[in-house]
């Protein structure tokens, strides 16, 4: 695909420099992908009276708004439905791809609850986990009196979140857990001395809102690469 002859040597060169041309390129792209998707009239119409009622623009000016801000009836249309057009795409050419996918990052779409301690000083961590350990002292109770992070403020409780959002060593010691265990030592990260309790592990599922939000990721995986291509032959062209 190439991008509109417009956009000279000097220009793509001042959009890049300003870090705007990949992102123009995408949006040429995507815009050339679903711009022929079928849409039903219904949803069209529903689109633009939201868009009219957002905007405060009475349904029956709508079309001289159009001529006002320089759109086209047909480049709105393909604007206001933007969002359905990717999601009928992406199911139609992704969703062979999505079950693999799923189970390559089940591990770390897999949300957990836990319990979370940390401390600047080591020596006081020792001491807190031995009491929690031995059942002297109740895990929220030290969490609240001791925690020294905003984890305080919930008797330790962290989550649900992703296992993939939390730290490559804390997503270690939480796959090793059990349900209510506690970690049989202190986690160093960053200068903080962690106690760490699973509390819960709950499993993702592939249903329809994880499909789609599978066949959206790889969309966009597919723009990004590509809107590089395209990039890489401007240079080789030497149009930057």
């Amino acid at each position: 695909m190439e991008l509109p002859s417009f956009l000279s040597k000097e220009t793509n060169y001042e959009l890049h420099d300003l870090g705007f041309l990949q992102e123009i390129i995408k949006g040429i792209v995507v815009r050339n992908i679903i711009k022929d998707i079928h849409i039903e009239k219904a949803k069209i119409d529903e689109n633009i009276n939201n868009f009219c009622k957002s905007n405060k623009i009475e349904i029956d000016k709508y079309d001289e708004w159009l001529i006002k801000n320089s759109y086209s009836k047909k480049s709105m249309e393909i604007k206001l439905t933007a969002s359905e057009r990717i999601q009928i795409y992406s199911k139609d050419n992704f969703n062979a791809k999505v079950k693999a996918r799923f189970l390559d990052k089940k591990n770390y779409l897999d949300k957990v609850v836990y319990s979370l301690i940390r401390v600047k000083d080591y020596y006081k961590a020792k001491e807190l986990h031995m009491r929690i350990s031995e059942g002297e002292a109740d895990f929220g109770d030290i969490a609240s009196e001791f925690s020294e992070g905003p984890e305080s403020l919930t008797r330790g409780i962290v989550g649900p979140v992703e296992l993939g959002s939390s730290h490559p060593l804390l997503l270690q010691k939480l796959k090793s857990l059990g349900k209510h265990e506690l970690y049989s030592d202190i986690i160093e990260i960053n200068n903080w001395h962690l106690i760490l309790r699973l509390e819960n592990h709950i499993p993702s599922k592939l249903d329809e809102n994880m499909e789609s939000f599978m066949q959206k990721e790889l969309f966009e995986e597919y723009i990004t690469s590509e809107s590089k291509t395209i990039l890489n032959n401007l240079f080789e062209k030497g149009l930057i």
